[in-house]
């Protein structure tokens, strides 16, 4: 079963609930997950342009695009 969509839709809600800047290593803990596939599905979302990432001291960022929030 291909969970790329569920794993893409939780990181999204977790962004855009938080108050703080989440990195790969949060949202792999709380997928119950690898932080490597954290970072493949955040690179997918980047390039349609739903996220934007920068890189942070420990793995990446994630900020959610201004045009989500409009």
């Amino acid at each position: 079963m291909d969970t790329k969509l569920s794993v893409a839709l939780h990181i999204m809600v977790m962004i855009s609930e938080s108050t703080e800047v989440q990195n790969s290593d949060t949202l792999a803990h709380s997928v119950n997950t690898n932080p490597s596939y954290i970072r493949k599905i955040t690179a997918l979302l980047k390039k349609i342009d739903l996220i934007e990432s920068t890189q942070g001291k420990s793995g990446m960022s994630l900020l959610l695009m201004k045009k989500l929030l409009r």
